[in-house]
């Protein structure tokens, strides 16, 4: 696969979690009302909730792609450029091994919450295994993008 293919994936995803807050917002007014009219909704703030996670985490992989996430840089901004380099190498590649950990963790959860029909407990049971899913692609994207981006670092780009 070529970078443009996940660099299209990862605006996707984006656009896809811009979408799910207008979602979240649209639940939480609905939940707000109904509750107000007396006759609240099942299950629509746990719901809320799922998106919330769903947007976060297919949000991930294109800010790591266009470098707009939160980073300290005032240690590495002092540092000679040869220095820093080796750094951020030496950042990257731990970023790598952790976020390969986490994608692990996450796809057996995944798996496992399938495999068992776990929900959540409530008035109207909500499976997990659906939000596991996308936190699963969020983790892999983030996890190749981290790959692209520590190649590009070595490469001196």
């Amino acid at each position: 696969m070529k970078r443009s293919i996940f660099s299209f994936i990862n605006r996707l995803f984006a656009e896809f979690s811009g979408w799910f807050l207008l979602a979240i917002m649209f639940l939480l007014i609905l939940d707000f009302v109904s509750r107000a009219m007396v006759h609240p909704l099942q299950g629509v703030s746990e719901l809320a909730v799922f998106v919330l996670v769903a947007s976060v985490y297919f949000g991930i992989p294109h800010c790591e792609e266009t470098n707009t996430h939160v980073k300290v840089e005032l240690f590495t901004s002092i540092l000679p450029v040869k220095l820093r380099k080796i750094v951020n190498i030496f950042t990257y590649l731990i970023a790598v091994i952790t976020s390969s950990i986490v994608t692990y963790s996450v796809l057996m959860n995944m798996l496992k919450a399938y495999h068992s029909r776990e929900a959540v407990a409530g008035t109207v049971p909500l499976q997990t295994y659906p939000v596991k899913i996308i936190m699963f692609l969020g983790c892999l994207f983030y996890c190749i993008q981290l790959v692209i981006n520590l190649l590009k670092e070595a490469k001196g780009k």
